[in-house]
């Protein structure tokens, strides 16, 4: 039978899941990365078990910006690398 409220939640997760295996692909190579997971695909993720993963995707996103960017004055500048071709 059709349910709206797990229709909405498994589109949530699929769009969750796109953009955070875009972030963990960013983060490899990082301390951080080895702790961060998808939400689960086959069941349903408790809220506890969303929130505690997208916590930790955003603690290691703090880690990566704090690690790659400078302040000069009040401005934060991210330090860009360009390959030298």
């Amino acid at each position: 039978m059709f349910n709206p409220r797990e229709f909405r939640v498994r589109v949530i997760q699929a769009t969750s899941n796109r953009i955070m295996s875009r972030v963990k692909t960013l983060l490899e190579g990082y301390p951080t990365s080895e702790f961060l997971d998808l939400l689960d695909t086959v069941k349903l993720p408790t809220n506890s078990d969303a929130v505690l993963i997208v916590a930790q995707f955003k603690t290691a996103m703090d880690q990566y910006r704090t690690k790659n960017t400078t302040y000069q004055g009040r401005h934060q500048i991210w330090n860009v690398h360009k390959d030298e071709k």
